[in-house]
C-alpha cells in the first residue's frame, strides 16, 4: 500500500522515478516516457500532471515518435502498456495505433531534435520533438543503472 503512495505521488509530482518492476520490455519506452517529462508542452503549466501527461497531444506525439526511433515493437507493446497505466477512463492517451500510421520517414525528419537540458522545463514547446540518441541513451542508462531507491540494478 505504502509503495503504491509513493508511486502515486511520484506521478502526481512529476518525479522521475524507476518503478521496481519495470521489464527488460518496458525500460525503453519507460526511459523516453521519463525524459520527456523533464520537457514542457504548450499547456503544460495550466494542466494538472498527470492530465498533461497523459493528454497532451504533443507529448503524446513525441513520445510516439521517439519510440518508434529507439525502441522494437515488441519493447513498445510492453512499454506503453506500462507508461499508460495510470491513463485510464477520461486520460487515456490518443492509442500509438492511431498515431503511428503517420509517423512516417519524414515526419521523423522533420521534427527538431532536443539534447539534454538544451530547453528549459519552463518553457512550453509548441510542437511535438524528438529526444536525441544520446539523450535517449542516457536515460535509458540512468533507467538501468538504479531503482526507484536509487539502488543498482545491474
Amino acid at each position: 500500500m505504502f509503495s503504491r503512495f509513493l508511486i502515486l505521488l511520484a506521478f502526481t509530482c512529476g518525479i522521475l522515478v524507476s518503478a521496481d518492476g519495470v521489464t527488460n520490455q518496458e525500460r525503453c519506452v519507460e526511459s523516453i516516457f521519463e525524459a520527456y517529462t523533464r520537457l514542457s508542452f504548450n499547456g503544460s503549466h495550466s494542466q494538472p500532471w498527470l492530465v498533461n501527461s497523459c493528454k497532451n497531444p504533443l507529448r503524446t506525439w513525441s513520445i510516439y515518435a521517439a519510440v518508434k526511433v529507439y525502441c522494437s515493437p515488441s519493447e513498445i507493446e510492453a512499454g506503453l502498456a506500462h507508461i499508460n497505466e495510470p491513463c485510464k477512463g477520461d486520460l487515456a492517451r490518443t492509442p500509438y495505433s492511431q498515431i503511428e500510421p503517420e509517423l512516417t520517414d519524414e515526419y521523423i525528419q522533420g521534427l527538431r531534435v532536443v539534447e539534454y537540458r538544451e530547453v528549459s522545463k519552463a518553457m512550453e514547446l509548441d510542437s511535438p520533438v524528438l529526444i536525441s540518441r544520446a539523450y535517449f541513451e542516457a536515460a535509458f542508462r540512468t533507467n538501468v543503472s538504479t531503482d526507484s531507491h536509487g539502488n543498482s540494478t545491474s
